[in-house]
């Protein structure tokens, strides 16, 4: 487990009316410390957060249309695409989504020497 912090992420727009019993993620700042692993551990604990923690039985992002690798990333996550704008890529991803793929990307921490205890 890392030492210090290296980044944040922000989880906000609790339940609003159109998307009810879900949060908003992003805004995901990390800084030059960061390990290989860090996009993954800081996933786990967002998703610890809004769905342990906090309650929620879904998480929403936004993802920049070119930014296929965090597409992808979520995707592999079980993230469905809702919508699409000129900017951005609406995702969708259920507490049920990421408990199948959790004890894999546990794994992939642990052999990485990496990870948090989410």
């Amino acid at each position: 487990m890392r030492a210090r912090p290296c980044g944040t992420a922000r989880l906000y727009d609790f339940s609003p009316p159109a998307h009810p019993d879900s949060f908003s993620w992003g805004n995901w700042i990390r800084d030059k410390s960061k390990t290989r692993y860090a996009a993954v551990d800081s996933a786990l604990l967002v998703y610890e957060m809004g769905f342990v923690r906090l309650g929620f039985s879904a998480g929403r992002c936004e993802v920049r249309k070119g930014s296929t690798k965090v597409i992808a990333v979520h995707r592999k996550a079980g993230a469905q695409v809702t919508s699409e704008d000129s900017d951005n890529v609406h995702m969708r991803l259920t507490k049920a989504d990421v408990e199948r793929v959790k004890p894999k990307l546990m794994a992939l921490l642990s052999r990485a020497g990496a990870g948090t205890q989410a």
